[in-house]
């Protein structure tokens, strides 16, 4: 006989107790979807409260029970937050934002490594901080290297 892997939750509703798979462990509020319509429908939990949008800055009301998913006043805000967030990493290195930055900072540089002064073999620009540990895309946090030279500084961060 297989055993239950799942969890074994209380109704935020009628407070039965019910069993769910463990992919709903987290999620899982209500024991059936009755109980899940009175919470959508129960004219006692009206109340809302005040929040700002942290992009326009928009005050904007919210119910209690979404205040751990909304963040912003609407959709425009969310999409344009979205588009301005870290592009993901894997396109990172090719869009023109990362080029123009890179080219900037070798030119700062004087197109030479900063820690050996070659300036023969293929340069990189390398994060002083790491973008994963936090490292900012801007040219404080970033330095030109040879290639032997950039081997060394992550040679060093394993």
């Amino acid at each position: 006989m297989a055993t239950f892997k799942g969890a074994v939750l209380n109704c935020n509703e009628c407070g039965k107790e019910f069993k769910v798979p463990p992919v709903r462990k987290d999620t899982a509020k209500y024991c059936s979807k009755e109980c899940a319509d009175v919470h959508r429908q129960d004219g006692r939990r009206k109340e809302k409260f005040e929040r700002f949008c942290p992009l326009c800055g928009k005050s904007f009301l919210i119910y209690a029970c979404h205040a751990e998913r909304r963040t912003y006043c609407s959709y425009e805000c969310a999409d344009a937050a979205a588009a301005h967030a870290a592009p993901p990493d894997h396109h990172f290195y090719t869009r023109s934002f990362w080029r123009n930055l890179r080219g900037s900072v070798l030119e700062r540089d004087e197109y030479a490594c900063k820690k050996c002064g070659n300036d023969t073999e293929g340069l990189h620009v390398h994060h002083v901080v790491s973008r994963f540990l936090g490292g900012e895309d801007e040219e404080s946090n970033l330095i030109t290297l040879c290639n032997s030279c950039h081997k060394k500084s992550h040679a060093y961060e394993s």
